[in-house]
């Protein structure tokens, strides 16, 4: 900071006070006359001003002239010497009130009132609390109300900047032991006593969910905030800080009996596209990140994300529900956490069953859509728009559905990744007042999506678990005599191929055989979920195998059977992996041969001559023969007892 920059503006003041503000030219006299009485350093120039206590007050008279040009200057001052720690603590409360009232200023003096507050909250974090930090936000919640779209977003910005420092102070607070208690909130059993940063950010985040109910606050000199943008300053308090929400049981609070009330009634309702990205948004983080501190509210949470996806006919809506559920299922500790929770817990609904159920309506409400047949095939575009047609609509406002029902209700058939998937999910789209255009099969996709995931996550946690260690791989300590013939020595040729066919290809282990491992509870979960959601996720996985889907969507289901397949066999759940097996073998026999193998099993028509007669012992005297293990085994046999045939001519050469 420049001791020769704030002459030059006391020297302006005076200059331009001389007539009609007294007071203001006195105060900057008197301001000017210290300056020059200061003989230090660059460095100590602000600790020295910041011990003059009235230097600053020429300053604050400015801010209350309402003078713009005296505002302007006043203000340019404040901002050096906040940003230099040179504003003494004792003129924290008069420069804020200055500067509230500089809010009525031009856009320059507005855009640097912005810029001074995070500089504030920063270098005197212990000074900006109570009052003076209420003082501080509602100078942004006033700006944030300006028609000016520059100072809105930036006041917008600053704000949620502000919010997370009182988030941050917690954390800091929460690592010293001195401080000590100055107030109390409420929770569930009581009241918790709480340090000066807890509190303060106890009551901002309780009045910021009062204020976007549309409730008065308690603690803030502020009302009338959008909706949307309340909502945004939940998120970012609850995504910066979640520690701070699992270790203070009087935000558990909040978010038990304001936060999560008010989601589950406003997706109850009808809200508009805007607040719904906010809300689901803001659900997903507290499914994510706080299952476990708020159950039951999350348990009614999860119900009404089924019911919405089930009932509600809105596409933009469901696709929100399928984006927050395909977040959940990428997520298997979280999958497990869930169904621990609620569907293994005896009085509790059955929240995963539940949604797996709705998946299996969901994969078969439109089969011209999917492209359901009897055998799977290729997705089918439209043939009445391309992707640059469709640019072109988008572009111009027109809607792609409405172009393709004049031309006779052509569509897109079947999931592919050209035309099922959006570049932006909806979720994301928070400079969105209307919802975008989403794809028709977008939400089947989805649901893909959530299975090919879940079997992902089953496996990655399983499979592992299924190595034998060193000790099962042991079958007698090295010397080991066995008693027997030459065939049974252990330095025999036969015993060392067979030892090292069973290293090669050893037995897995049951992991529910592991009750002595840390991750046992959750073995058995999987178990669970697989032995009480196979009916529902096989019925889902049949419907799409045999309708229109891409390499990529088919690939990534034909790994999800294969996935449920293994893991249920791993675990020795023979019922779900012989229904997998089953289902995905007769998908893969051609319909041709699967109508002669169920044909075969008739009774045949008398044939018209003996002689065109086939052999009884004939593969395919028989359809099913093709598929008969019995019958390829004694082929193979039969092949390997042949002589070999003698080839004169090679001999000749």
């Amino acid at each position: 900071m420049s001791a020769q920059l704030l002459a030059t503006e006391l020297h302006n003041l005076i200059t331009e006070s001389k007539r009609k503000h007294q007071d203001l030219r006195q105060a900057a006299e008197k301001s000017l006359e210290e300056i020059k009485s200061l003989r230090v350093s660059e460095a100590q120039f602000g600790a020295e001003l910041s011990q003059r206590i009235n230097f600053v007050n020429p300053f604050i008279i400015a801010c209350g002239t309402k003078n713009a040009k005296f505002t302007g200057i006043a203000i340019v001052c404040l901002q050096r010497l906040i940003v230099s720690k040179a504003l003494p603590r004792s003129k924290l409360s008069p420069v804020l009130e200055a500067l509230r009232e500089a809010t009525s200023a031009g856009l320059d003096v507005q855009l640097k009132i912005l810029q001074a507050l995070p500089s504030l909250l920063q270098n005197y974090s212990t000074d900006i609390r109570d009052d003076l930090l209420v003082t501080a936000l509602n100078i942004c919640f006033i700006l944030q109300s300006s028609k000016n779209a520059i100072v809105n977003n930036t006041s917008a910005a600053t704000l949620q900047q502000l919010i997370v420092s009182v988030f941050e102070k917690v954390v800091a607070e929460d690592k010293s032991s001195y401080e000590n208690t100055v107030g109390e909130a409420p929770v569930d059993d009581g009241v918790v006593q709480l340090k000066a940063a807890a509190l303060d950010a106890y009551r901002i985040f309780n009045d910021l969910c009062l204020l976007t109910q549309s409730q008065r606050p308690e603690y803030l000199r502020f009302s009338g905030l959008p909706q949307t943008f309340g909502l945004e300053l939940i998120e970012s308090a609850l995504t910066n800080h979640a520690a701070v929400f699992a270790t203070h049981p009087e935000q558990v609070y909040i978010l038990r009996t304001k936060v999560l009330p008010f989601i589950i009634q406003a997706l109850s309702g009808r809200p508009h596209f805007a607040a719904s990205v906010r809300l689901f948004r803001i659900l997903y983080t507290l499914l994510k990140r706080h299952l476990t501190l708020i159950p039951k509210e999350s348990g009614e949470a999860l119900d009404i994300l089924t019911h919405i996806l089930d009932q509600d006919t809105t596409i933009w809506k469901r696709s929100l529900c399928m984006e927050v559920f395909r977040g959940i299922f990428a997520e298997p500790t979280l999958v497990r956490r869930i169904f621990r929770m609620f569907d293994a817990k005896e009085g509790e609904k059955d929240v995963l069953k539940n949604l797996v159920a709705t998946f299996v309506r969901v994969s078969t409400e439109k089969p011209v859509v999917i492209g359901l047949g009897h055998q799977s095939t290729i997705p089918v575009a439209n043939p009445y728009s391309t992707s640059a047609d469709q640019a072109v609509l988008d572009a111009s406002g027109v809607s792609v559905s409405v172009i393709a029902g004049s031309v006779g209700g052509a569509h897109d058939t079947g999931i592919s990744t050209q035309w099922s998937s959006m570049r932006v999910p909806c979720i994301d789209q928070l400079d969105k007042t209307d919802p975008p255009p989403i794809p028709e099969s977008y939400v089947y996709s989805l649901t893909l999506a959530c299975i090919t995931s879940l079997s992902e996550g089953l496996a990655k946690f399983i499979l592992p678990l299924t190595v034998p260690g060193e000790r099962s791989r042991r079958r007698g300590k090295p010397g080991s005599s066995i008693e027997g013939g030459g065939e049974d020595r252990p330095d025999s040729p036969a015993s060392l191929e067979r030892s090292a066919s069973f290293k090669k290809n050893p037995v897995p282990v049951n992991p529910l055989l592991l009750k002595d491992h840390p991750l046992y509870l959750d073995v058995e979960t999987c178990a669970l979920i697989i032995d009480e959601c196979w009916p529902a996720i096989l019925a889902t996985c049949s419907t799409f195998l045999y309708a229109a889907l891409d390499s990529e969507y088919y690939h990534g289901l034909v790994r999800a059977f294969q996935r449920f397949a293994h893991v249920a066999g791993l675990l020795q759940l023979t019922t779900p992996r012989d229904a997998f097996l089953t289902t995905l073998g007769k998908a893969a026999v051609p319909p041709n041969v699967f109508t002669a193998c169920l044909n075969a099993g008739q009774p045949r028509q008398p044939a018209p001559s003996p002689a065109s007669e086939a052999p009884t012992n004939s593969i395919l005297s028989n359809a099913r023969g093709l598929l008969s293990v019995e019958s390829l085994v004694s082929q193979s046999a039969a092949e390997k007892t042949r002589p070999q045939s003698f080839d004169a001519s090679s001999s000749a050469l």
